[in-house]
């Protein structure tokens, strides 16, 4: 929080420890304003929040799956390898190329993984993109909400003097 840039009439949105600090330390007269969201586009807001955490959810136990699998792949050609290595001089020219066919079937098969690992990768980017977008709005959400109840209460001030401008007419 930089103090020094706040001005009287300034709106910001704190955390707790950070409107004690500021009201603690600052020039500036401190004072807050408790907004209840309950619009509805708070609420949907909110519900688009979940429903991305939810598929972020779902996309790390693929990527997670697909992670594994991989791993496995790799085992398996790594023992094949192994096994070409040792037995080299012992196997046939056809023995040699059914295995090689099998090792660029599974590198083929790694590559696919990474691709699809890639690209789940680049959901759950574009999923937190979102995420972050919701916050974003949800935040612009509540600030206009809050400059509405301060607007709301000045409203309300200025109604108060003009009754009390109205009684003293009437009394006279």
């Amino acid at each position: 929080m930089k103090k020094h840039n706040l001005e009287e009439g300034d709106f910001v949105i704190l955390t707790p420890e950070e409107y004690e600090e500021l009201k603690t330390s600052s020039e500036i007269e401190v004072s807050t304003l408790e907004v209840v969201p309950d619009d509805e586009a708070v609420v949907k807001l909110e519900y688009d929040l979940k429903e991305a955490k939810s598929k972020e959810k779902i996309l790390f136990s693929k990527v997670e799956e697909l992670e594994n699998i991989n791993l496995e792949l790799t085992t398996k050609l790594s023992q094949i390898e192994k096994a070409n290595y040792i037995n080299s001089s012992v196997l046939s020219d056809s023995e040699s190329n059914s295995l090689i066919d099998e090792v660029k079937k599974l590198n083929g098969d790694i590559d696919d993984l990474n691709s699809e690992i890639k690209q789940l990768n680049k959901d759950l980017n574009e999923s937190n993109e979102e995420r972050i977008e919701l916050l974003q709005d949800m935040n612009v959400l509540k600030t206009k909400m809050s400059f509405d109840a301060s607007e709301l209460s000045r409203l309300r001030e200025r109604e108060d003097k003009h009754k009390e401008i109205l009684e003293i007419i009437l009394r006279t």
